[in-house]
This record gives structure tokens, sequence and C-alpha cells, in this order.
């Protein structure tokens, strides 16, 4: 026996005597087959076609529920929890916490936020920043030399993880001459230096990026200054030492892009 669902549909069928049918959202002719059965309507068929009502049946349950909505964006996009706008994730700085590894907010919002908060607490936030910087040499290192390149509009990739590595590589001591960079305390006081220093003209300067950094003492690096690295090792050590020492240290810089990449 047939369902009521069958009869319905062939009622519609035999009310139907067309087959093409005008969208009254769309506003566009398509076949009668893309129209659902309506049999309470003259012909038989929806006035809109089964795509628009899909759609608006979609964005009413969107603004009905905004809380479940799943948006999908590109590997490379990504929405400010804040401002809302859709940025690329180079806007949105590392958070190893996150899912994604990102921080929910922009990095224009951020700035926003903590501008507010210092305008409110000047004194707090200082305090804070100076003990954040006792507490991370390193990192407030890293993003001195950061400055220095994006000042000059060169790369300026270098993080306090690719400094630390450089100085373990080098077992905390100068890569030119060998010499220890702890005092007697322990401390370590190295100089990171531009092995192609950022004044250098070139169009190739690569800038504050792992493999341009080396750990050198205080006379080598007060020595090196900005000259050409290979000169340097000529006119102080001689042309075999200073070969033997370019080599060296080109091998390290081959290792640590390695270690980047």
């Amino acid at each position: 026996m047939n369902s009521r669902k069958d009869y319905l549909t062939r009622k519609a069928d035999s009310v139907s005597d067309y087959t093409i049918k005008r969208c009254s959202r769309c506003r566009k002719e398509k076949p009668v087959a893309m129209f659902s059965v309506e049999t309470s309507n003259k012909d038989g068929r929806n006035y809109s076609c089964k795509e628009c009502v899909s759609k608006y049946k979609s964005e009413r349950w969107r603004r009905l529920h905004p809380e479940k909505v799943v948006e999908y964006l590109p590997n490379d996009m990504k929405r400010c929890s804040k401002c809302r706008k859709v940025q690329p994730t180079d806007e949105f700085s590392p958070h190893k916490a996150m899912p994604d590894g990102k921080q929910p907010r922009c990095k224009a919002c951020r700035r926003q936020d903590r501008r507010r908060q210092y305008a409110a607490n000047p004194e707090s936030i200082r305090r804070q920043v100076k003990a954040y910087q006792g507490a991370n040499p390193e990192t407030m290192k890293a993003v001195r030399l950061r400055r220095k390149a994006r000042k000059l509009a060169l790369p300026d990739n270098l993080t306090s993880q690719d400094w630390l590595r450089c100085l373990e590589y080098w077992c905390y001591c100068c890569a030119v001459c060998g010499g220890q960079l702890r005092d007697l305390f322990g401390n370590v006081e190295p100089h990171a230096d531009h092995w192609i220093p950022l004044s250098y003209k070139g169009g190739d300067n690569p800038g504050t990026v792992p493999e341009n950094m080396i750990c050198l003492c205080n006379s080598c690096n007060l020595s090196k200054h900005d000259k050409p690295a290979e000169d340097w090792l000529i006119d102080r050590f001689g042309k075999k030492k200073a070969a033997i020492i370019l080599k060296r240290i080109e091998t390290y810089f081959a290792w640590a892009k390695e270690q980047c990449g």
C-alpha cells in the first residue's frame, strides 16, 4: 500500500503541468523537481527552491545558536576574539597553551589592552616589566637584536631559543678565539655579533637570523665591529688560521639553518 507521501507527490505532479518554475527568493527559473512538494499551494510545489530553503534554515539556525557555529578558515587565517576580524596568522603572537599555537587576540588588540593597562597602573606595569627583563636576559637580548634589524627593514626571526642554542653549540666560549664567556661568578656575558654586519648595504644582507648570529667575547666583538668577517679574520689571525675559523663558523651556520628549518 502506498504511503500518504507518495500520494501527495503524485497529486502534485498531476497538478503541475509544467517543468520550469521561478523561485520566489533567488528569482531564478529552475526545474520543478528542485522545488519541494507543498499540496497547500495551487501548483503543488513550494514557492522557494530547495537550495534557498536550505540556505534560509542554515542562516536561521546560525542566528539562534551562535555558540554552536563552527567557522572553517584557511590554515593561514584566523579570527581575532576581540575585534572579530579575520587576519593572517602572522598577526597573532605565539602561545604554546593554545590548540593552534597562537594567541586568541591579534597583536593590535593586545597592544591596545597593554596601553590601557599601563595608563591605569603605570607603576605596577613598570615593576612587572623590570622583573621580567631581569629574569629573562636572553629573551630581552633577542628582542633588542630583532629591533635593530626591523628598523633597517631586514629579516628578524631570531628567538631566545636560537640564541641559547648558539651558546650551547659553542660551549659558552667565543666562536673565534675560544675564550670563556663566563666570569668568576658563573654569569654569561657574551656579545651577539652579526657575522654579516647590519651596516652592509648589499641586497643579500641576511639580517638578524640564526644563521647570521654568532657569540663572541668582548675583545673579538669590539675588534671586528662592522668589518667584513673574512678580512677581519685575515688581519687578526693570518690567512691559514682565518681559513680554519671561517670553515668552523660556516659549518655552524649550516647546522643552525637545519635546526630552524
